[in-house]
């Protein structure tokens, strides 16, 4: 299968900063399915959900933190006020 996919970038999407993809697939009988994505999960206007944040959050600083440190930082990312300074979240852990 790998080897009936091509991949090409888009200049036009990539002149214009969008992000996104285009596919198309070519069936067996040579019809011809397409669909275009204008944005991508995590985009200003497809935000996160908070249970989406916290997977993601837990899954990369979980390894680096241990499983109850990122619990930890997950909550008070997730707890804290909108905007607000990266400081008044973290504090130092010591394991």
């Amino acid at each position: 299968l790998e080897a009936l996919v091509e991949i090409a970038p888009d200049p036009a999407r990539d002149a214009a900063g969008r992000r996104g993809a285009s596919l198309s697939v070519r069936l067996d009988d040579g019809q011809v399915l397409a669909a275009e994505a204008d944005s991508v999960p995590g985009d200003p206007d497809r935000p996160p959900t908070a249970a989406e944040t916290r997977a993601k959050l837990l899954a990369y600083a979980s390894p680096a933190l241990g499983a109850a440190a990122a619990e930890r930082l997950a909550e008070a990312v997730l707890s804290a006020p909108e905007a607000a300074p990266i400081a008044t979240i973290l504090t130092p852990e010591v394991p």
